[in-house]
């Protein structure tokens, strides 16, 4: 079993995250065939992972002990990064939606 300390952990780049997401889904927008649209989906899914992950991460970190200064300070990054990156996501959904061809990806 894995200890908690164990987990590798490092606060993501925000800006470099949003850049590649912004990229994935402007390319996702321009899509003509669901095979490219599959790789792009891929591609933000994975970036919407490794940001939760952290956040997760951070956030059992706080929890778990509360007068961690680390894990605090994390805790608060991830409070004001979530709804920003949210709208990303966001973003991508409404990309994906106006696909032609969204139902083949299902």
């Amino acid at each position: 079993m894995i200890k908690f300390a164990d987990f590798p952990y490092e606060r993501p780049d925000l800006e470099d995250l949003s850049e590649r997401l912004r990229l994935h889904t402007k390319k996702l927008r321009a899509c003509t065939r669901p095979g490219e649209a599959f790789h792009e989906l891929i591609e933000t899914d994975f970036l919407e992972k490794q940001f939760m992950s952290y956040a997760t991460i951070s956030e059992a970190g706080a929890t778990n002990n509360s007068y961690d200064a680390f894990y605090a300070k994390e805790e608060r990054f991830f409070n004001a990064a979530k709804p920003r990156f949210e709208l990303l996501i966001q973003e991508r959904n409404k990309a994906l939606g106006g696909l032609p061809f969204k139902n083949e990806l299902r």
